[in-house]
């Protein structure tokens, strides 16, 4: 621009000079010849500057470019959350809240340490871009306060911010994600998948809330319901309270005086106090008047409802805050119309408990059908050979296993369901079953935890007790066969070859010094790989097989090249091949163990039922069929062989999950899998008929002792076992008094890490072998570890169902002393029952039902389901609701009244929504049925129902639950710092870390000026000087 205005300066010069310039010139009247070429000359210049400028200008050469210092600015974001979970637009203190926001924003951006471009942003269900804070009062009516709606803001922050420098976010919220009032923690998880990389750091400012901020008058009393899922009103209880909820807390701001709040639950068409409670103190009283004595800030209470219409269905809780500071029993509900002091909440109850009974006996327990008949629960008696046809996708009589909440097991052999790999299935949904929190009570002997009980299935893995082998009497010599598919299908699986030879090195790796070792490996013929020897322990062990495998990977390798390789598998000569050891042992004079046992690792993917057959002409030329169980069966029987097996799965990690497997429409499944039914089946025929068992590769089978006798059971009598009067099953109990009864047969258990000792024998010594204390019944809750999303963020709990194991049989015939004669025992066991069963439902609902500013009834809905379940719709429909004229007889429902709106909710997964229309036109009592459908693991359609009475006149306005009742959500907020590499700060004493936004100052950048201006006036410049000259060498000569 400089040469721009210079330029301009001369040209307007040069113009007001030019009549001067020609006065001069005309005194010059005689002009020597030099003087003129002279000026000649010049005006010759002058033209072709003329022309070079123009011909710049034609070729685009004007620009002029400068490099400079780079100077960037970071975008720093500040989002500041004004719901009503905070504030309040008529709080008297809301400028202090303001004028905090801003100073620690500022505070925040000189923390930084780099320039910063900052925008600052208020939010709740929607957002407000604002100049400053302080300023933003004005702005809480538009934006929504009854919600926050996190993940949006979020969302448009990052967007706006696409393409900056730098850019990072500073966010003041108390992590509370609430839409219509209820809590929305899917927010946190879309949260979490917007900043997942890091890319944009998050400084997290914690809002923990205070009453000024929030409270118009903060003189004024408070309380809310406790959160949702603690108040699951539960259908178990014990023998005498079929009927329990779990604690309601009651979060009051402190009183100058005693207050009284009133508990009760609507019932029909009125709402019924609750009768029964029992307060922090523990006393029980008649009364649902609840005492808040002075300064005290939250008081916890536990209702009992023993009388309720419609089981598995809704109640709505409501609680009242009075004035008056003593209980006044006849005024505690006088027809309320909108009162601003109720509040009430929808609360979810269980079913009737739904019991599944799977007894190996010939004959029912008279026991547990008295006991299930006594807390008037509903059973069902499935024996185990009738599991198969009722499982599986193409099953006629279908057993949804989630459609109980116990299971009962009752001297249930594995062995009785099927073949090998249903078994696993089957097993496999149970242990499902108990993860997802389902109960399992278990009771048996010698089939149970025998040698072919639950050491080798998927149960074993929620069990309180270890059912792995025992070891036998003073750790004896023994000869361990390894047998190992060396065949291509295996071989040549890199992975879980690797496998294998770990599980055979694990198995014998108990061994006592002195044992004989031999392994072998076998396709269609016979490998040597550890010629019988004397076992040196599991590094030499180990070796030797390796070394011995890479040897034959080099022989494997010579004959593919002339075209062959190693092919199929045998067991049947394998197993031939396992009886020549004794005859190597003898004939190498080594002393023969009492103690014999083989392990076969084999491919589970080879249904080839040719290699366990064996054709033979016998001295008379007949052909001879023989079989490989036969063939074991006589191991077992003659040589004392016990035989385990392994059936190998390919890749390098776990298998998919074996229902699946075993029920998949697909074919090509268990083939990639490795896995077909027919090769662990045959497998496993051969291991039962050799004594053992075989086991399915999932790489958590319990093979550390495979290779040791099982000690599992002692056929004897224990006339006082020791026992535990302070666990929960005998508490209060005379049972020192009156004992337990007598054990007649046991199984030899000892508990697991965590498990709770209920009876027992402390000390207990097998015969020769080692002292372990002897857990007769045993429990525990099932703790595993938690699901969590990619980003870090739990999605679900490490808690799984109740477990219970009895090692003894319920079947001691009942004499006199035993066990299930004892009285004390017989109210131990209900105890167990009851405690054990689940206590979440299968579809558990949390309904919020709430009103708005207009008085438009809001629901809001959280589905969870504790198995595999994809919810594709809900809907509502809305009776009037009639009291049945008489009683209405056992098992019979209330018919409902005349239909008066039915509609879809609004959703998808876990959250759905609706609007029930206006306070004033619905009844004064309605009932509620929200039915939901959806699809199961196997893709069939379920669908269940949830009916409630509502009595709309009890219901509060939609707020959002208040950040200083809860506090801030900083399990949230840290896993947003986390996964965005911000941090959270501490509002009291911020330490902001320098380096956290990363700006770039060392570079440089290009200014570019614009010459054509310049260049125009240049060429007007050279035009006019060059005329002036031409003008005086005319005169001159004239």
């Amino acid at each position: 621009m400089n040469v721009i205005f210079m330029a301009l300066i001369a040209a307007g010069l040069l113009f007001w000079l030019a009549p001067l310039v020609r006065r001069l010139l005309d005194r010059l009247s005689g002009i020597e010849r030099n003087q003129r070429v002279s000026v000649l000359i010049t005006s010759l210049i002058l033209r072709g500057v003329a022309v070079g400028l123009m011909a710049m200008l034609w070729l685009g050469l004007n620009e002029f470019r400068q490099t400079v210092p780079a100077t960037t600015k970071a975008r720093v974001d500040v989002l500041l959350d004004l719901s009503e979970s905070l504030v309040h637009a008529d709080a008297p203190d809301l400028e202090t809240y303001l004028r905090n926001a801003d100073r620690l924003t500022d505070q925040i951006v000189s923390d930084l340490g780099v320039p910063a471009e900052v925008n600052r942003r208020v939010f709740a269900k929607g957002s407000r871009s604002v100049g400053s804070f302080n300023a933003a009062a004005a702005a809480i009516a538009d934006i929504g306060g009854d919600s926050t709606d996190l993940s949006a803001v979020i969302a448009e922050t990052l967007a706006t911010g696409a393409g900056s420098p730098a850019q990072a976010i500073v966010l003041m919220t108390d992590g509370l994600t609430t839409r219509q009032g209820s809590r929305d923690d899917t927010q946190i998880t879309q949260v979490l998948q917007l900043l997942a990389g890091g890319r944009v750091p998050v400084l997290v400012v914690p809002q923990p809330g205070e009453p000024g901020f929030r409270l118009a008058k903060p003189d004024d009393p408070r309380f809310i319901i406790g959160d949702d899922q603690s108040l699951s009103l539960l259908s178990q209880g014990d023998l005498e309270d079929p009927l329990i909820a779990t604690p309601i807390d009651l979060a009051i701001k402190p009183q100058d005086e005693q207050r009284v709040a009133y508990l009760g639950a609507l019932q029909g068409d009125k709402v019924q106090d609750l009768f029964r409670f029992t307060c922090l103190d523990g006393d029980p009283a008649g009364t649902a008047a609840i005492i808040i004595d002075e300064r005290v800030d939250a008081v916890s209470c536990t209702p009992l409802i023993l009388d309720q219409e419609g089981e598995g269905s809704f109640v709505q809780m409501t609680v009242k805050l009075d004035n008056n500071p003593e209980p006044v029993p006849d005024t505690r509900f006088a027809e309320p119309r909108l009162p601003d002091t109720v509040q009430s909440r929808m609360v979810p109850t269980m079913a009737t408990p739904q019991v599944l009974w799977l007894d190996g006996g010939a004959q029912p327990i008279a026991l547990i059908e008295t006991i299930i008949e006594e807390l008037n629960w509903n059973i069902e008696r499935v024996v185990p050979s009738d599991l198969p046809r009722r499982t599986g996708i193409d099953a006629t009589q279908p057993l949804d296993l989630f459609d109980y909440d116990l299971i009962v097991m009752t001297d249930f052999a594995p062995g009785e369901i099927g073949d090998g790999l249903t078994q696993q299935a089957i097993l496999g949904e149970i242990e499902d079953f108990v993860q997802r929190g389902g109960g399992l009570f278990i009771a048996g002997g010698d089939e149970t935890f025998g040698v072919k009980g639950y050491a080798a299935t998927p149960v074993a893995r929620v069990l309180p007790v270890n059912v792995e082998p025992k070891g036998s009497s003073g750790d004896p010599k023994l000869l361990a066969v390894g047998v190992l598919d060396v065949s291509a299908s295996l071989f040549y699986e890199e992975a879980t070859m690797d496998r294998a030879v770990r599980y055979i090195v694990e198995s014998f790796a108990p061994l006592s010094d002195g044992s004989l070792v031999r392994v072998f490996g076998f396709s269609d013929e016979v490998h040597e790989l550890v010629p019988l020897d004397t076992f040196q322990g599991v590094e030499d062990l180990e070796n030797q097989i390796r070394d011995s495998l890479a040897l034959l990977a080099e022989e494997f390798e010579r004959r593919r090249l002339l075209g062959l390789q190693p092919e199929g598998i045998d067991i049947y000569d394998a197993l031939a091949e396992t009886r020549r050891s004794l005859v190597m042992a003898e004939e190498a004079g080594f002393e023969l163990p009492d103690e014999r046992r083989v392990l076969i690792i084999a491919d589970g993917g080879d249904a080839d039922t040719g290699a366990y057959l064996s054709w033979k002409v016998d001295e008379d030329g007949i052909f001879q069929r023989d079989t490989a169980p036969s063939l074991a069966a006589r191991l077992n029987s003659d040589d004392d062989f016990i035989i385990n097996g392994i059936a190998m799965a390919y890749g390098e990690t776990s298998l998919p999950d074996i229902y699946e497997v075993l029920n998949s429409r697909d074919p090509s499944l268990r083939q990639r899998a490795g896995i077909a039914s027919e090769g662990f089946n045959n497998l496993f025929s051969v291991a039962e008929a050799g004594g053992g068992i075989a086991y399915l590769d999932r790489f958590q089978i319990p093979i550390g002792q495979l290779a040791r006798r099982m000690i599992s059971y002692k056929d004897e009598r224990i006339d006082d076992p020791q026992f535990n009067t302070r666990h929960r099953f005998l508490y209060d109990l005379p049972a020192q008094e009156m004992g337990l009864g007598a054990i007649n047969g046991y199984s030899i258990l000892s508990a697991r890490d965590e498990a709770r000792f209920i009876m027992g024998q402390q000390d207990y010594q097998p015969e020769q072998g080692r002292p372990l204390d002897l857990a007769l019944w045993t429990d525990w809750v099932l703790k595993r570890e938690p699901d969590s999303s990619a980003e870090g963020f739990i999605e679900r709990a490490a808690v799984g169902g109740r477990v219970s194991v009895l090692g003894t049989s319920l079947r001691d015939g009942g004499q006199d002393n035993a066990l299930t004669a004892n009285a004390i025992f017989q109210v131990a066991l209900a105890r167990a029952f009851a405690w054990a069963t689940r206590t979440n439902p299968r579809d558990a609902i949390e309904l919020s039902l709430t009103r708005d500013a207009r008085n438009e009834v809001l629901l809001a809905l959280e589905h969870r389901s504790i198995d595999p379940f994809a919810p594709t719709g809900f809907s509502v429909e809305l009776y009037g609701y009639e009291e049945a004229e008489t009683d209405l007889a056992e098992g019979s429902t209330r018919p409902r009244g005349t239909l008066i709106n039915q509609f879809e909710l609004i959703g998808s997964e876990s959250r759905w929504t609706g609007n029930l229309g206006s306070i004033r036109d619905l009844p004064e009592v309605f009932e509620l049925v929200i039915s939901g459908t959806g699809t199961d693991r196997q893709g069939r359609s379920r669908g269940f129902q949830k009916p409630g009475v509502v009595r709309p006149a009890y219901l509060h306005l939609a707020t959002e639950p208040l950040a200083l009742d809860a506090g801030a959500n900083l399990v949230a907020l840290q896993a947003i710092a986390r996964a965005s590499g911000g941090v959270v700060l501490d509002p009291a004493n911020l330490q902001v870390p320098g380096a956290l936004v990363q700006l770039e100052q060392s570079g440089t950048r290009d200014r570019v000026w614009d010459l054509t201006w310049a260049l125009v006036l240049l060429i007007l410049i050279a035009l006019v000087a060059d005329y002036l000259i031409r003008e005086y060498l005319s005169e001159a000569e004239a």
